[in-house]
């Protein structure tokens, strides 16, 4: 983590031009990935209904009930990983990439709120088609743990951009609000620590549950620093600017200072 809460020289990209990157083709080829995605949905659903005398489907099952978990885990770890790979590396300006994934992490940390007023399918529509090609395997592959496990992650991917957003939400649903509350989806407490600047904890927006752990052990500060050192990328340079990216390389490879008892300053 920065080691110092001094202000930086914080440099984003121009808001006008982060909101005018969505196109009406990219909004088409969402609203199909969504359509699709419902429909493989229902016919899993379906599968996974015809097998519902599996003892293995059998929702109060031991087994059954440690799938769910550990599905719901992976899908928050899945999504910390694809918000920190968004957030710290890549270019706006990159071919395909950029202008049709990366624009809007960089749009979300220059306008937070924005989130709430895009539709379902702007929201949505880019886990849909990150999902898409998973789904399919799912609907085709045999196994039906398997294909609990695996429904049950992609439909929380699939709902964590709407989560995200009752988290950027002042009076989201009553419902919601206990939800929250209880810790069962990602609150606004624990996801306002990613919006401290510069953007380097609480990656996870599905549930937040892994949050905690993953920042104890600064998990994505040491993949960033290995990824730096492999390939001598800066991390966040094209979304809080070069001046500050380096400046939190600086501030990090500083040698803490040790802490002096008072009996060995009098020494």
């Amino acid at each position: 983590m920065v080691k110092t809460r001094r202000a930086l020289k914080v440099h984003h990209h121009d808001t006008t031009f982060l909101k005018n990157g969505y196109t009406s083709s990219k909004r088409i080829l969402e609203i199909a990935a969504i359509i699709t995605g419902i429909f493989l949905f229902f016919f899993v659903g379906l599968q996974l209904a015809s097998n519902i005398g599996d003892a293995s489907l059998n929702v109060y099952s031991i087994s059954s009930t440690l799938i769910i978990f550990a599905s719901i885990l992976a899908a928050d770890l899945l999504s910390g990983l694809v918000h920190w790979g968004a957030d710290t590396w890549g270019r706006v300006d990159w071919p395909i990439i950029g202008p049709s994934f990366l624009r809007s992490f960089r749009e979300h940390h220059v306008a937070p709120q924005e989130i709430t007023r895009h539709d379902f399918v702007e929201k949505n529509g880019d886990n849909f088609l990150a999902i898409l090609p998973i789904l399919i395997i799912t609907y085709i592959i045999p196994g039906i743990s398997i294909k609990l496990f695996l429904i049950v992650m992609l439909f929380f991917i699939a709902a964590t951009n709407t989560i995200h957003s009752w988290a950027h939400e002042s009076i989201p649903p009553r419902g919601i609000r206990v939800l929250q509350r209880w810790c069962i989806i990602l609150s606004p407490k624990d996801h306002a620590k990613h919006h401290d600047v510069p953007f380097v904890i609480s990656y996870c927006i599905t549930t937040g549950w892994l949050n905690k752990v993953l920042d104890s052990i600064s998990f994505f500060r040491k993949l960033e620093s290995i990824i730096s050192f492999v390939t001598g990328a800066i991390p966040r340079q094209d979304d809080i600017g070069d001046v500050a990216a380096r400046e939190i390389i600086r501030i990090d490879s500083k040698p803490a200072q040790p802490v002096l008892s008072s009996a060995s300053q009098k020494q």
